[in-house]
């Protein structure tokens, strides 16, 4: 999430997720924000094809009923991990 000008942080439980951190190197961080990604996801499986996210507070993401829909391409359900477009 962007809390302040020129600035991250991790995002809480709930939060939506503007990009995801690529890299940090000191005071810098990499932030992809558009293009294929793949990231960790808690609780239920997404579904394939548009699919509600926001961050779980664990690095990850999670389903939600109101966040921003994301492109859902693969689903790894044994090691919890997701591909989508951001």
């Amino acid at each position: 999430k962007i809390p302040d000008s020129f600035t991250v942080s991790p995002c809480a439980d709930g939060d939506a997720f503007a990009g995801i951190a690529d890299g940090v190197r000191g005071n810098i961080a990499c932030i992809q924000l558009a293009g294929y990604a793949e990231v960790t996801y808690s609780g239920a499986a997404p579904a394939f094809g548009w699919c509600a996210l926001c961050a779980d507070g664990k690095g990850g993401v999670k389903v939600s009923e109101d966040g921003k829909e994301y492109l859902v391409t693969s689903i790894d359900a044994e090691n919890n991990k997701v591909g989508i477009i951001i």
